[in-house]
């Protein structure tokens, strides 16, 4: 049985947690780094994060790299989420994994006032 008391950085090595998804991006521009079959598993835990899909089989590095900067591209407000405020508490990320909302698709809180419509 899988533990689900595993910190963070156990979870994410070799990318660090506090990192900005821009940051993660431009760490993933090195060629080397999108075949890295080692950052499968902490990419998929973001991917998982971001998307809240779950892939059929299991994706390639260079897949999972496309599809969070695909995700980026769709909701740019995610480029300055650092990693741990995305993932919070590795139960989070399980849930996540299990198919919870979304980040990308969740609701921002407002805090504008709505304006009654005005009576004559």
């Amino acid at each position: 049985m899988t533990s689900l008391r595993t910190s963070l950085d156990d979870l994410l090595e070799p990318i660090i947690s506090d990192w900005t998804i821009r940051d993660l991006l431009e760490w993933l521009g090195d060629d080397s780094r999108t075949h890295d079959d080692a950052l499968r598993r902490p990419l998929s835990v973001i991917d998982a994060a971001l998307t809240g899909t779950s892939w059929q089989q299991e994706p390639s590095t260079i897949a999972l790299v496309r599809s969070i900067a695909s995700a980026v591209q769709t909701a740019p407000r995610l480029r300055n989420m650092r990693l741990d405020d995305l993932l919070g508490h590795p139960l989070d990320v399980r849930i996540a994994q299990l198919g919870a909302k979304p980040v990308a698709n969740r609701p921002i809180a407002r805090f504008e006032r709505e304006t009654e419509p005005q009576v004559a």
